[in-house]
């Protein structure tokens, strides 16, 4: 794709990131969409639109749009990242059986590209079972690769394991601790943030 659809689709693109990290997510869907509309297998505006829709509450679209970005291609260990994501969509919706298949199978059967990082497979393994606990002091390992990044990656997920079980206080707090390491460099310290609003608002609402 060249000139004035390929810039459309990056102008958009871009526009979409910043609404996204702004907090207006409708508006970054309707951005992403409109970038995919110049540029359909554009991963990078799929996974945007994924994770917008995500804060939206909206899990099946969202869920729809990562399985795309993957099958369009997305290198192994973005791809792997993406796989926790879809294991909490699939959570979420009420298919944690499935979702376990799924990132385990993911993982089991992975064999181009580099190995799995150790953070990411430390994760999966929370996610499929892993006591939190051993999850939480395994983060301050020096097998892993101690930065602000996976510390807020960390503390997000450990939230979306709590919320999911109807702890809605301790996630909440798990959040909050995600957006304290500002790591705004990955995409969890934004859903933290999105989650943290969505639990204030419920709290307000009670």
């Amino acid at each position: 794709m060249h000139g004035l659809p390929a810039a459309l689709a990056t102008a958009f693109y871009n526009c979409g990131i910043d609404k996204h990290r702004q907090g207006a997510h409708d508006g970054a869907i309707a951005d992403f969409s409109q970038c995919l509309r110049f540029d359909p297998d554009c991963a990078p505006a799929l996974l945007g639109r994924g994770y917008a829709l995500d804060a939206r509450r909206q899990w099946t679209r969202a869920a729809a749009d990562f399985r795309r970005a993957c099958e369009i291609g997305l290198l192994p260990r973005q791809e792997d990242a993406v796989r926790l994501r879809l294991w909490l969509l699939g959570a979420r919706t009420g298919q944690v059986e499935t979702a376990n298949l799924q990132l385990s199978g993911h993982f089991a059967c992975r064999k181009s590209g580099p190995a799995p990082s150790p953070w990411t497979s430390w994760v999966a393994s929370f996610l499929l079972g892993l006591p939190e606990p051993e999850f939480l002091q395994g983060m301050d390992s020096p097998v892993m690769d101690r930065d602000a990044g996976h510390a807020c990656q960390g503390w997000f997920f450990a939230g979306a394991v709590r919320l999911l079980s109807g702890d809605a206080q301790q996630a909440r707090l798990y959040f909050d601790t995600a957006i304290g390491t500002d790591a705004r460099h990955v995409e969890e310290y934004w859903s933290a943030r999105a989650e943290a609003e969505a639990l204030r608002s419920a709290g307000r609402a009670e």
